[in-house]
């Protein structure tokens, strides 16, 4: 996700967003000096100093009759989004929508809601199976991927079957040397640009692009004929030996 998008989730305007950018590099500057870099109205630039200071992420400086402003440490960004988060729990409660029925499909879009659905899955706490995986899926959900596999890891198992060209995304996000992870390649030639994921009695079904659908079918009955293709593919494909697939990735 880039800078900006980051910034912007955590409540950051865009004139905020440039003054932040700009004293990122530890360089003091000044009002007028910010106007200037930014290309900012200096009413403007004092409004976002304002609103920096009161999150903390910028302090100010006095040097005699100058006042001067300087990015404070980026970890404090982390801070507001555990303050975002607690407070987020705390009325998630009152929130909380009924549980899709037995039977239901619902129709998302977009790449936050591939990654939403997949997180849920964590709450069944029950073996995940997935066939296929979108080319550079990785350029897209890298952090969250690395994320959800660092808490999947503690007590889900996953079965994937992929690709051969999804090897480089596969190792970028670490999957390679995970606990609970077992991979395969499908056979030579049969390439799945979708993802196909069963867990428990639901069923995904993901590009994972901005413009694609996320079909979500809560059914354990399609769940049950899902897994039987699962398990189809996982015994036509075979185990990746991840040494050799090191050594040409490397390569390439």
């Amino acid at each position: 996700m880039p800078l900006e998008e980051t910034l912007s989730s955590v409540g950051m305007s865009e004139n905020e967003i440039k003054v932040y950018k700009q004293l990122l590099g530890g360089q003091r500057l000044t009002v007028k000096e910010l106007s200037s870099c930014c290309k900012i109205y200096r009413a403007n630039v004092y409004d976002s100093i304002r609103k920096l200071l009161e999150k903390g992420l910028v302090a100010k400086v006095v040097e005699g009759k100058k006042t001067f402003f300087v990015g404070a440490d980026p970890k404090s960004l982390i801070n507001i989004l555990e303050e975002k988060k607690a407070e987020l729990e705390g009325i998630l409660p009152g929130l909380s929508p009924k549980h899709t029925k037995d039977g239901e499909a619902l129709l998302y879009s977009g790449v936050q809601a591939a990654k939403n659905t997949l997180k849920e899955l964590l709450d069944y706490n029950k073996p995940i199976y997935v066939v296929g995986t979108p080319p550079k899926i990785a350029d897209s959900a890298r952090s969250f991927l690395i994320s959800f596999h660092r808490e999947r890891i503690r007590k889900i198992p996953i079965y994937h079957c992929y690709s051969r060209e999804a090897d480089p995304d596969f190792i970028s996000v670490g999957v390679h040397k995970m606990k609970f992870t077992y991979s395969r390649h499908l056979p030579k030639g049969l390439v799945i640009p979708m993802s196909t994921t069963i867990c428990a009695d639901q069923v995904q079904l993901k590009f994972w692009t901005e413009s694609s659908p996320v079909i979500i079918i809560k059914s354990q009955e399609v769940a049950d004929v899902y897994k039987k293709y699962f398990d189809l593919f996982w015994n036509l494909s075979k185990p990746i030996v991840w040494k050799s697939v090191l050594k040409e990735v490397n390569a390439i």
